[in-house]
């Protein structure tokens, strides 16, 4: 009895490792890629991600002029990688963009 219940123990421990790794061994994605970044006129961010797999969208830290407080982040929508895609961060009004880059999810 105790041979077989030892037997039963290591072959459910061997179905959950099984189990764990193939959850964990998930098929290869790329982060989006060839990303090109665009200024509007120093009040927008335009991120576009040609390639790759998942979602990006654009961050922008705006810088507000006689406003507390001084520096907002803005974000534009997420967009999924892929020809024809973008994101754009808009600054509010009397602000402008100081900064900026490209998130992924």
């Amino acid at each position: 009895m105790g041979n077989m219940r030892r037997a039963l123990t290591m072959t459910m421990g061997t179905m959950i490792a099984a189990g764990t790794l193939a959850t964990l061994a998930g098929p290869a994605q790329a982060a989006p890629s060839g990303c090109t970044y665009t200024w509007g006129g120093g009040k927008s961010l335009t991120v576009a991600c040609a390639t790759g797999d998942g979602s990006y969208r654009a961050k922008a830290v705006c810088v507000r002029t006689n406003q507390i407080p001084t520096q907002l982040n803005i974000v534009g929508p997420w967009a999924a990688a892929g020809p024809g895609t973008r994101s754009t961060a808009v600054c509010p009004l009397n602000s402008y963009t100081y900064r900026g880059g490209v998130e992924f999810a």
